[in-house]
């Protein structure tokens, strides 16, 4: 799993748990990156599901970044203390639900007018928003 989030986030994995969801792994883990003089520590999310088609051992991962909000938010106290100072409010919201265990706010929730944080630009077939 380690070896998996490091090539996809071309980071090194700073520390990594995996843990049991209604029958379905997530794991968290704690990513280092190095830019010029600075070393950033974020969290990522992996969702692991059993490829049924292909039998076991394959299996699907989606990785999503902090930034990116996932739902899964009960990532350990172990992973998130190890984190550096978060680059988004949706990272740093992400990290206050984990600790907080309050669930996922939907978007249908906001308020008339206000629109979510979105990191980076979204690219919809030919538009970008």
């Amino acid at each position: 799993m380690a070896a998996r989030v490091a090539e996809t986030s071309g980071s090194s994995v700073f520390d990594i748990e995996v843990l049991e969801d209604a029958g379905d792994l997530v794991a968290f883990a704690a990513v280092e990156t190095c830019q010029v003089g600075t070393k950033t520590v974020t969290g990522i999310v992996c969702l692991v599901d059993l490829n049924e088609e292909r039998g076991s051992p394959y299996y699907f991962i989606k990785e999503m970044f902090e930034n990116e909000g996932p739902v899964a938010a009960f990532c350990s106290d172990r992973i998130l203390d190890l984190l550096t100072e978060p680059e988004t409010g949706m990272a740093a919201a992400w990290r206050d639900r984990c600790r907080t265990g309050e669930p996922f706010s939907d978007v249908d929730d906001l308020d008339p007018g206000v629109y979510p944080e979105i990191a980076y630009p979204v690219c919809t077939g030919s538009n970008h928003i």
